[in-house]
């Protein structure tokens, strides 16, 4: 008797054992999906999205259905058929744009407007399921089932589908971005892919900001190993890696070695110095790798301008090009001249020393 009570206190102390595990490994993966998807920040970002008309943009508001059953807001901004410069042709370009992990494709759209306005690309930009007015709830799985959805789409669109795609993800973006380059229908579609402050893994970046989850890293199930998809990516696609060097959130390192695991025959590693993981996108130079990459990515892309003036491609000779350098109050190198001589593209001091020894703007990347 007292043989069988023993038995059934360890029952019940196993049972009650398990369910203490269960619930505290489901409290973690709880965890987990707050810090990883935090969708409803800033507060109301699941109610309210800004659209493309508030920024002066024409587009269409689409929704793409998932093979699951989720409905995914995307905004598709395509140039005008004919530009009133009868010169200028239009865009074989498309950037497609892959969001941080917080916010909606509202809080996208100053950057849409430089990429729509400025170096005059299509720009197509979603929301994650479970983001914006997407709907869902957002997970790994989930999120490479949307990648993969939209980029079907894409292929079918009767505009987007003659142009070649430049993918932009920033932060987790570029893990998803990563893994849409990565699928077989991507191939000879895109042609390169920007990637600002990308994380090794989930499960590799905990420790990083979470120092005391360290020892449960290993119950991770959001893992985004974009340390082994990004060797999946075809070498063919060009890759720009921009890096600000004090991103408190995602080591530069990590960044560092996504970029000496590409298998891309062109890549750039661009750091930006005083770059932190939010505010990247606003230092010195920015732009200027971006547009400058993006330009590279298609050998058929026509000389096109930003507002600026920047015009890639523009041949240059050696006298033509010591014409066009301007000192500042230092004496050292700060710009160059558009081919009309009428606006000056702002040079890093890096880009100024390459600028001294090279015949064409394209090569100052």
């Amino acid at each position: 008797m007292a043989f069988e009570d023993r038995t059934t206190n360890l029952t019940a102390l196993a049972t009650v054992a398990t369910l203490f595990v269960s619930m505290f490994i489901y409290g973690i993966q709880k965890l987990q999906e707050m810090m990883v998807y935090p969708s409803n920040v800033p507060e109301g970002s699941r109610s309210h999205v800004d659209t493309p008309a508030k920024y002066g943009i024409p587009f269409d508001d689409i929704k793409i259905t998932t093979p699951d059953g989720e409905t995914l807001q995307a905004y598709i901004m395509v140039q005008p058929e004919e530009d009133e410069d009868e010169d200028e042709q239009p865009t074989r370009k498309t950037v497609v744009m892959f969001a941080p992990n917080a916010g909606n494709i509202g809080h996208t759209l100053p950057i849409a407007e430089i990429l729509y306005k400025q170096m005059r690309y299509n720009v197509v930009t979603f929301s994650y399921r479970g983001y914006g007015l997407s709907t869902g709830k957002p997970s790994e799985a989930g999120i490479k089932i949307d990648a993969g959805s939209v980029l079907r789409y894409l292929r079918d669109h009767p505009v987007i589908k003659q142009t070649r795609l430049v993918l932009y993800g920033r932060s987790l973006g570029g893990a998803v971005a990563i893994y849409f380059a990565s699928l077989p229908e991507a191939s000879g579609f895109v042609s390169g892919i920007v990637l600002e402050n990308t994380f090794l893994s989930i499960v590799k970046m905990i420790p990083e900001v979470v120092s005391l989850l360290r020892p449960l890293s290993f119950l991770c199930t959001q893992k985004w190993d974009s340390e082994t998809t990004i060797a999946l990516v075809p070498s063919d696609i060009k890759l720009l890696f921009l890096s600000g060097k004090k991103d408190e959130l995602v080591p530069p390192a990590h960044h560092k070695k996504l970029f000496d695991q590409s298998r891309a025959k062109v890549k750039y590693f661009k750091s930006l110095p005083e770059g932190h993981h939010n505010n990247t996108v606003v230092q010195p130079n920015y732009w200027t790798y971006f547009y400058g990459f993006a330009a590279k990515c298609d050998p058929r892309e026509d000389v096109r301008s930003t507002s600026e003036g920047l015009r890639v491609g523009d041949s240059l000779t050696q006298e033509e090009l010591d014409e066009f350098l301007r000192d500042d109050e230092n004496g050292k190198v700060t710009a160059v001249k558009t081919s009309d001589k009428t606006q000056w593209i702002p040079l890093s001091n890096e880009d100024a020393v390459k600028a001294a020894s090279i015949t064409n703007i394209k090569d100052v990347l």
